[in-house]
């Protein structure tokens, strides 16, 4: 699997860049392992519909196959910002991005999810639950569906502000902290008794304007943590080890989607105990 870190100053990606980086993008025909029944929806296409409301890539990525002939044809993501936050470098800024992740060699349907830049620590999240992503079968039709899909993300992405702001306004206790801090590690290696780490290792801040207690800081130490890596720990035989970074595209997904929907469920719960 092949990463990538979103540039501080970012800047559109062109055609030339998106193919260095994700060939995969402009498969417009289905790897010979599909069905006739198989409708390959071509991203590069669905780009250009992005592009015409103003959102443009700025991050890309796919997977390595073990199958060299499924290079052209495989799980691909991109990240779209908006052209007015391009360039953008006041520090603690943070955008608004759709996340699109497509593959033409059937490991996977076009889907559209909401996500959120932020640039104090270089990092990019999903901001929704699996449930809340709009996916795309591959079949007749499915191209006109993901452009009309792509529009209903960009419609989804003012409720991303309205959670963010409630989400700073919240505080939590040292317990609460550590039940988010509990699920992440337990979501991840199946069992926290397997986890190399401790929660406090991922409530650590990596800057000191993070190290404050509101629910939507918590959420984002816990998530960069996690996904960057970097975390030390010990084994299970007390030696030394780092985490490693997900960069797998559904294992970092899958994650992302499940710290946020617990830092909403915590939203919820703290909302209604006010």
């Amino acid at each position: 699997m092949s990463s990538y870190n979103h540039l501080v100053n970012a800047v559109q990606l062109g055609d030339n860049e998106l193919r260095r980086l994700a060939p995969s993008i402009f498969a417009d025909e289905p790897h010979e392992s599909r069905s006739a029944k198989f409708e390959c929806v071509n991203t590069a296409r669905i780009l250009v519909s992005m592009q015409a409301e103003g959102f443009v890539p700025v991050a890309a990525r796919q997977s390595n196959p073990r199958d060299e002939e499924r290079r052209g044809y495989t799980k691909h993501e991109i990240r779209l910002r908006h052209v007015r936050d391009l360039g953008a470098a006041k520090a603690g800024n943070e955008f608004n991005e759709i996340i699109m992740a497509n593959a033409a060699d059937g490991t996977g349907a076009l889907r559209l999810g909401k996500g959120r830049f932020r640039q104090v620590c270089a990092n990019g999240m999903y901001c929704g639950r699996v449930d809340e992503d709009i996916t795309v079968l591959h079949r007749k039709g499915a191209e006109f569906e993901a452009i009309t899909a792509a529009y209903d993300v960009l419609a989804q992405l003012k409720e991303v502000d309205a959670f963010v702001e409630q989400m700073r306004q919240i505080e939590l206790t040292s317990m609460e902290q550590t039940e988010m801090a509990v699920m992440a590690l337990t979501f991840r290696y199946g069992d926290l008794a397997k986890s190399p780490v401790k929660p406090q290792h991922l409530l650590a801040a990596n800057r000191r304007e993070d190290n404050e207690p509101s629910l939507w800081l918590t959420f984002n130490r816990i998530q960069e943590n996690s996904i960057k890596g970097g975390v030390s720990g010990y084994t299970a035989n007390n030696r030394r080890t780092t985490t490693r970074p997900i960069v797998n595209i559904p294992q970092s997904a899958a994650i992302n989607r499940a710290l946020w929907a617990h830092a909403l469920d915590m939203l919820g719960r703290k909302q209604i105990a006010a």
